[in-house]
């Protein structure tokens, strides 16, 4: 699992769960790197969120945030692959 992979304390994913102003470290940043890539839900040509297959599995009260959050993977600002899906989560 990512979890075991990435070896992140439980205490970081918590934080990041019920914390909406956390900004998160590098390791969450590889953690939900890993877990997007496993579920399919990144792109690794383009090093980018398929955000079309993300809004198939949200619901519909949603759809809204996840657009939102859509919007940011055109403009992805981090170094690398890491960053990059720590970066969209802000």
């Amino acid at each position: 699992t990512c979890h075991q992979k990435i070896d992140i304390d439980d205490s970081v994913i918590e934080r990041f769960r019920d914390d909406g102003d956390y900004e998160g470290t590098e390791k969450l940043g590889c953690y939900l790197h890993c877990v997007f890539r496993e579920k399919g839900y990144w792109i690794p040509e383009k090093s980018e969120v398929d955000i079309m297959k993300i809004l198939d599995i949200v619901p519909k009260d949603f759809e809204q945030p996840a657009l939102k959050m859509g919007l940011r993977c055109l403009k992805v600002k981090g170094d690398d692959d890491c960053a990059n899906l720590l970066w969209y989560q802000a």
